[in-house]
């Protein structure tokens, strides 16, 4: 079985569900951090997905592994935006999870990240799923006779 909180601690990319207006889900691939039993997610305040949290206040958030290990996490509950520089700075440290140094000195790359996540959406789990294929099937996925390959 896969130790969430270790699993979340690795860099991953999430998909975010959040509801649009019609009560349909909004899926987006996003970046995040887990600390203090939430996830904590980096955008901008007119994103779809903020705007979307700001006025129904539920979501969903899915991460996974591929590759050998088949295994991953849901979680479901309420999001909250957080703004200010409080948010400021957990973005930079979301950001800086995935893009190194150099990468955030590059006015290309790091500057706009910078400049445009302004908010971040913190999503508080009240039910958890998770998932583990490596008990029924070993690493097998992993074995190139046996499985085909996912695109990195």
């Amino acid at each position: 079985m896969v130790d969430r909180d270790l699993f979340l601690a690795e860099r991953r990319i999430a998909i975010l569900a959040t509801l649009d207006p019609d009560g349909s889900p909004y899926l987006t691939a996003v970046w995040f951090v887990w600390e203090g039993g939430a996830f904590k997610i980096p955008t901008r305040r007119t994103s779809r997905k903020a705007l979307n949290a700001a006025a129904r206040p539920v979501a969903s958030v899915a991460v996974d592994s591929r590759g050998p290990l088949l295994a991953g996490v849901r979680a479901s509950g309420r999001v909250e935006v957080i703004e200010g520089e409080s948010a400021l700075a957990v973005n930079e440290r979301i950001h800086r999870r995935y893009v190194t140094d150099h990468g955030m000195a590059d006015p290309a790359l790091g500057g706009l990240l910078s400049e445009g996540d302004d908010v971040t959406l913190r999503l508080v789990p009240e039910r958890w799923q998770s998932w583990d294929m490596e008990p029924a099937f070993g690493q097998r996925f992993g074995d190139p006779k046996l499985a085909r390959p996912l695109a990195p």
